[in-house]
């Protein structure tokens, strides 16, 4: 088993170094929300990771494991979310083309704490 633990370590370094999904989340927020929508973010990240980490916890992904209807159904949910959120994204941003098309000058949008706080407890989770 110690023969296997220096590929281990040097495998668990490179991902813990490696910038993920939420990492790009709270960067993009950052740079369209700027400060306030990447801390934001940051919580809700951190808020979604706390979430799995109670839950693991208690044993509900051992639960999820041992049952495959629970997990089909998370998975479907889970992707419908995803489903919705695209969708929604791409219905914003065509209402801002056509917006910006209407007027030439227009304030730069910010996104609502809230929004992203929210966002980034789905990623993380």
């Amino acid at each position: 088993m110690l023969d296997h633990l220096g590929g281990f370590l040097a495998i668990s370094v490179l991902l813990i170094v490696a910038p993920g999904p939420d990492m790009a989340l709270v960067a993009r927020n950052a740079l369209r929300g700027g400060r306030r929508s990447a801390i934001a973010t940051a919580v809700g990240v951190f808020a979604g990771l706390v979430v799995w980490t109670v839950a693991a916890s208690i044993g509900l992904a051992a639960l999820l494991r041992a049952s495959e209807p629970a997990f089909v159904t998370l998975k479907i949910v889970g992707s419908g979310y995803l489903v919705y959120l695209g969708a929604r994204s791409l219905l914003d941003a065509l209402r801002r083309r056509s917006r910006a098309s209407c007027r030439s000058s227009s304030p730069p949008t910010t996104h609502r704490s809230s929004r992203c706080s929210r966002s980034s407890f789905s990623s993380a989770c």
